[in-house]
């Protein structure tokens, strides 16, 4: 169907079926002008230049997907940016390139950071956000926000939006809860850990419901992983795990299991691509980076920005509901400094 508009706010539809409806991306091609149409699905690509009459195109433009990649054919969608192009499919797989119509290469999907079939539109300043839910029981959920940020190599990364970030109050005295069997050196706001070929923990108490947390991250070299478990309780019986693997660039979220830490999701294929369940990261977790999670109660969601390059997102069960906040290190040392909590004024 065609609809059209005199200002670009009020449209006007026709109801009149141009061509078959499916879930399927159109863009348009600067150089030729003409408008592609791409069906994922069937693999099927017809092409306009005026957005009425089409036909068939002779050639397929667009990305195929790796069907070893666990990704869908499902809700594509394409947009410019500085002079790159970006298409994106399913829920695991994007590519960059530098035309319209290709050639295009792979790229780590980090739009797909929790959220699920995001769009992307051009935001004020030349900036771009993107827009996709986070499920919880079944399909569809809450809307996810993001900002895209561009590297110099057509990549991406994503960040929060400043204008949306909740707000939040003073930062609350912090209660660090003894674990004689934790080797923890620590002041009133950083705390330094070691665990030489185990599993330890240490935690603060009495942590709002709804929350920011922010601090510094340093771990040492060849540390194996490390992390914070939010909503916590116990004697790290339950939370919500966001566990990091600095050596393999990735992290994942998880709940403990037998007082100790979730087991490691296996990677599967290609570990630029986002397996469900876990992130990659690119040379962020290896050397001091900057964490800043938000805990939300009205949203019921954990969200997470680190570096302010690299988001990771999971939806949180009102289940868990305890006080404390975990800080965990296994087999290595690692210390984590200038913590601050603020309680969320939602």
């Amino acid at each position: 169907m065609q609809a059209t508009s005199k200002d670009g706010i009020n449209y006007h539809k026709d109801n009149k079926p141009i061509i078959p409806g499916g879930d399927a991306v159109v863009f348009r091609d600067p150089e030729t002008g003409l408008f592609h149409l791409s069906y994922p699905g069937t693999g099927q690509e017809i092409v306009s230049s005026d957005l009425v009459n089409w036909k068939d195109s002779p050639t397929r433009v667009l990305p195929v997907r790796d069907e070893q990649s666990g990704t869908s054919n499902e809700c594509p969608d394409t947009f410019e940016w500085n002079g790159w192009h970006y298409y994106f499919l399913g829920g695991r797989q994007m590519w960059k390139s530098r035309s319209a119509i290709g050639p295009w290469e792979e790229i780590p999907p980090v739009i797909y950071d929790g959220m699920s079939f995001p769009k992307v539109a051009e935001f004020t300043g030349n900036r771009r956000l993107s827009v996709g839910n986070y499920s919880h029981a079944g399909f569809g959920g809450n809307l996810a926000i993001r900002e895209l940020t561009q590297n110099s190599d057509g990549t991406l990364g994503t960040k929060w939006v400043d204008e949306m970030i909740p707000k939040s109050g003073s930062s609350i005295p912090l209660k660090f809860s003894p674990n004689p069997e934790a080797n923890v050196v620590g002041t009133s706001d950083s705390v330094r850990m070691t665990a030489a070929n185990k599993f330890t923990y240490y935690s603060l108490e009495s942590i709002p419901m709804s929350v920011r947390v922010t601090m510094k991250i340093t771990p040492e070299p060849g540390t194996e992983s490390f992390g914070l478990c939010f909503r916590g309780r116990g004697n790290y019986q339950e939370g919500l795990e966001l566990c990091l693997y600095p050596s393999q660039k990735r992290g994942q979220f998880g709940h403990p299991l037998n007082s100790g830490p979730a087991n490691e999701i296996e990677s599967v294929g290609d570990k630029t691509r986002n397996k469900m369940g876990w992130w990659t990261f690119e040379d962020m977790l290896e050397k001091t980076f900057t964490l800043d999670a938000i805990v939300s109660l009205k949203g019921n969601v954990l969200d997470v920005s680190i570096n302010g390059k690299r988001t990771m997102l999971s939806a949180l069960s009102p289940q868990i509901n305890g006080e404390k906040l975990f800080f965990f290190v296994k087999n290595g040392s690692v210390k984590f400094e200038d913590i601050k909590v603020r309680p969320l004024l939602e």
